[in-house]
């Protein structure tokens, strides 16, 4: 299945998670972290070496602490900050911007942190081989506060979603593919580093 995430030109003028297979990324923060095994599905294809990853959620359902929260952010969010980290196809046009996230990686979630502001971390681990990229694409760099998701407590966009949709705007490519290739969160000044590939 793939989901297609469609945000209108207006949206997207108005703001300012694929990993590199010899490359894993790992993110700190710690707090609150509750160790898990559980395996999920987010294309299921050739297998790599095992990656660790960091996945982050905003957590916007207003129910942190019950049961019902955590099924809705690991079955509608962490699924896409996973796909992020392997190439996502995009198109651009005049209306809107589309990203279409294979929802069908393997992966396993083996720890989950709270480091406020309802910022949330997976680490999650896949055996899922990253396909090589275009040499003509290139990687973009940046940092981004957590306030420009949206304010803690109401309706946010996603950390990984938001870095490949800031890094395509910058190419100004008109389609492509995008890969999140690393992804921090800085809880002391409250922002986000990426790194973001981004090519034809």
């Amino acid at each position: 299945m793939v989901v297609k995430m469609t945000f209108p030109a207006a949206f997207v003028g108005a703001l300012l998670l694929v990993g590199i297979p010899s490359l894993p990324v790992f993110a700190g923060g710690s707090r609150d972290g509750a160790k898990d095994g559980s395996v999920s599905r987010a294309a299921a294809g050739s297998l790599g070496e095992p990656r660790i990853l960091a996945a982050y959620v905003i957590d916007d359902t207003k129910r942190a602490d019950q049961g019902g929260a955590k099924a809705y952010l690991e079955g509608m969010y962490l699924p896409q900050a996973a796909a992020a980290y392997f190439p996502t196809p995009f198109s651009v046009s005049a209306k809107e911007r589309r990203l279409s996230f294979d929802s069908e990686l393997t992966y396993r979630v083996l720890s989950r942190s709270d480091l406020g502001s309802g910022v949330r971390l997976f680490t999650i681990e896949t055996s899922a081989a990253a396909p090589a990229l275009s040499s003509a694409g290139r990687s973009y760099s940046f940092t981004f506060p957590r306030s420009a998701l949206g304010r803690d407590g109401g309706t946010s966009m996603q950390p990984a979603p938001y870095a490949l949709e800031r890094a395509i705007r910058i190419s100004e490519l008109s389609k492509g593919v995008a890969r999140l290739e690393s992804l921090r969160y800085d809880e002391a000044a409250g922002q986000f580093k990426t790194n973001v590939y981004v090519g034809p």
